[in-house]
């Protein structure tokens, strides 16, 4: 499919600084067409990382959703988000995603790979280094539906420190990239002599995602028709752009002075 989004627009930015008092709570988007309602435990707490506030979730029953679509995700797309885990995070977690009834055309996560103990003192648990990665997966549509994944390389667990995460999909190279802080990780192995090497890159080829018709998920996944891996902690100032922003935009949204929102496309 050709991609008519060749010049990057605007599509929707959640600040999560405020919510009503309805019942469930509803924190607005700056685009207005696409406020996302707050359910379960989830809430508007005071200690966000750009602005007055940030999504906090408990990790079980807490999620936010958009009640329509707001991204297209069978074209290019640049989406953004804040993270914050509150606790060691020893399970997989969905920052957001973005799909239909079935699965996610788009998730974008923190996978848990071990904990491991110090092994200058293994006998004191309270030492122990929870590591993982953070991934961000696109699943195409026909049959089978195939999944990509890129992982941005394993690091300590980053409780209480926030992370800055963007994923982009290309759908003119077909690539999907994962950058942290503002950087994808691209250490090849092209120069090992010793065989031991193992590459770190957070991109890859993908096939062109199905086109989601759910709304936008933060805290909680979607496989197999299941809600899955649910986010214990924060999350902040989520942007979401219809196209390719460059890595120097990428970087800019990622200020954590709070931004003006675009007025137009």
């Amino acid at each position: 499919m050709a991609d008519d989004t060749p010049q990057p627009h605007y599509a929707g930015r959640w600040k999560f600084n405020e919510a009503t008092t309805a019942t469930p709570p509803v924190t607005p988007d700056d685009l207005g067409a696409y406020p996302a309602a707050l359910y379960g435990p989830a809430a508007i707490s005071p200690d966000g990382n750009v602005g007055t506030g940030a999504l906090a979730l408990d990790g079980d029953t807490a999620y936010a959703a958009t009640t329509g679509t707001p991204l297209r995700t069978d074209e290019s797309f640049t989406v953004t988000a804040w993270a914050r885990p509150t606790t060691p995070p020893t399970s997989d977690m969905t920052v957001l995603s973005l799909g239909d009834g079935t699965d996610s055309a788009l998730t974008l996560r923190w996978h848990y790979v071990g904990t491991f103990p110090d092994p200058d003192f293994p006998q004191y648990p309270e030492l122990d280094t929870v590591e993982g990665e953070w991934q961000a997966e696109t699943v195409s549509g026909g049959t089978p539906r195939v999944h990509t994944v890129v992982t941005y390389p394993a690091v300590a667990s980053p409780t209480g420190d926030w992370t800055y995460l963007t994923v982009t999909y290309d759908a003119v190279a077909g690539q999907l990239v994962l950058y942290v802080n503002g950087s994808p990780d691209g250490r090849t192995c092209d120069d090992d002599t010793t065989g031991t090497c193992t590459p770190l890159i957070s991109y890859a080829d993908a096939d062109l995602p199905f086109r989601a018709t759910s709304g936008l998920q933060f805290g909680r996944g979607l496989a197999d028709g299941q809600w899955v891996q649910p986010f214990s902690g924060r999350i902040d100032d989520v942007w979401a752009y219809q196209g390719l922003l460059t890595q120097s935009q990428i970087i800019s949204l990622g200020n954590p002075l709070e931004l003006d929102t675009p007025t137009g496309p």
